[in-house]
């Protein structure tokens, strides 16, 4: 899990039950992401994305998560 244990994560997944299960699972709550409520799930299909039409997706959600307003 150290890995794992970053400021801010995101989370993506094809299955919702996945996804589900992962946010359920108790050593989420150990990470140091989840105590600074910073885990966000995102949506595979902007973030699992080609060309500059996506990525620019991708870095409005980066700005929306990244910067506090």
């Amino acid at each position: 899990m150290n890995k794992y244990d970053a400021d801010i994560l995101f989370v993506l997944s094809e299955s919702k039950d996945a996804t589900l299960s992962f946010f359920q699972n108790p050593l989420l709550s150990t990470l140091k992401a989840a105590k600074n409520h910073r885990v966000y799930e995102v949506q595979i299909d902007r973030w699992w994305t080609y060309g500059f039409l996506g990525v620019n997706k991708l870095l409005d959600d980066l700005f929306k998560y990244l910067l506090e307003s």
